[in-house]
Order: C-alpha cells, then structure tokens, then sequence
C-alpha cells in the first residue's frame, strides 16, 4: 500500500439536535492538531440521529473558531461555504466510509489560520472552541454542534503571524443575526426571505 502526503483532516458528524461535544471520527475523540498545520474539517449533518440527504433549504454553513475561554468572544477564524459549495448527493454509507471526499461540506484552514496564540497553553496545549453553524433559506439559525480544537505547539513558527482575537464584528441580538458597519459603528438584521437578503436599519 502506497500513502501520498495529505493535510491534517478532522471528520465530524454534526447532529444539530445533540448538545454532546462532537467528536473526530478519525480519532473518536476530540480533536488536537500542530499549532499552524494545514487542516480540512469535513462535516455530515444529522438531526436526532438521522443523516440528512436533503440539503436544498440550506442558504449557507459556517466553521468558526473561538478561545476556548470565552466561546460567545468574535471568531479567531471563520470559513463559510454556499449552498453551491456542498455536496448534496453523499449517502450515509459514503459518509461512513471515512474518504476524504465524502462529506457534505468541507472547510480548508490554511496554516496561517491556525497559527492561533497558545501564551496561556498549559504543557505546549491549548483548547480552543470550533463550532458548525448555518442558516436555512426561511432564516433558520442552526447550530449543528461544536468541540474542543486542541493546538500542540510544535516549535516550528514558519514565519508565519499569530492570530489574535479580533473586535466582534457580528452579533445575536434578541434571536436575530447582526452585522456591524466599521464606518458608523451601528449593528443592522440581517434579513432572508424569498432566497434574498435584505440589511435592516442601524441601531447601537
């Protein structure tokens, strides 16, 4: 048997109705990585135990990454994919065969992305929060589950900065997605209806 050389993959199998830590398939646990490597996290989605081979009414899916020390802090990383980006036609057996190619959605982290900040690593280790989340096409909000990321830090920097925390740059307001405007500081809704996207007014 031949190997070629791959990036570092992290599987998971999200139920959105379970509030259980997801864990890695490939590890069966949560999973811990290099500080800085390249990583894919490939994703199926479930709801109560049942593999969703359905995907049409889902408007976007979301990756974020976030200190594990303050969850609801704005996401160190975020990767968000469109419904064009996924792949609808998985089955649960192809799932479950644990190929790379086979999941519904995929989100890449470049090395620069997870050269994330361990000054507060405790024996070179640090847990941060990785969390899947989407919107549907009515406007749904679903979390679909999240684990702790552990970061190993290998001593090899690569050049490469650390990313640090960012200034919040969206919000949940009384059950409502809010995006800030840098230039006036104000927080406006985010609206979908009809498959289109309207922006509400601002507010402080």
């Amino acid at each position: 048997m031949t190997l070629a050389l791959a990036r570092h993959r992290v599987r998971l199998q999200c139920d959105a109705i379970s509030t259980d830590p997801l864990a890695c398939r490939l590890r069966g646990k949560a999973p811990s990585i290099w500080r800085g490597v390249d990583l894919q996290v490939e994703v199926a989605l479930y709801w109560n135990g049942t593999f969703i081979d359905d995907l049409s009414n889902i408007a976007s899916l979301t990756c974020e990454i976030h200190t594990g020390s303050d969850r609801d802090s704005a996401p160190l990383v975020q990767k968000i994919l469109a419904p064009g980006d996924l792949d609808a036609g998985m089955t649960e057996e192809e799932w479950q065969t644990d190929a790379e190619d086979q999941r519904h959605a995929e989100f890449d982290f470049s090395a620069a992305d997870l050269n994330l900040d361990l000054t507060a690593a405790t024996d070179n280790r640090l847990a941060y929060w990785l969390v899947v989340h989407g919107v549907t096409s009515a406007g749904d909000y679903i979390t679909w589950g999240g684990c702790n990321l552990t970061l190993v830090e290998d001593g090899a920097q690569l050049g490469l900065a650390v990313v640090t925390s960012p200034d919040p740059a969206y919000r949940l307001q009384d059950g409502e997605l809010q995006l800030a405007d840098p230039d006036t500081g104000l927080w406006h809704t985010i609206y979908i209806k009809d498959g289109a996207v309207a922006i509400g007014a601002g507010e402080s």
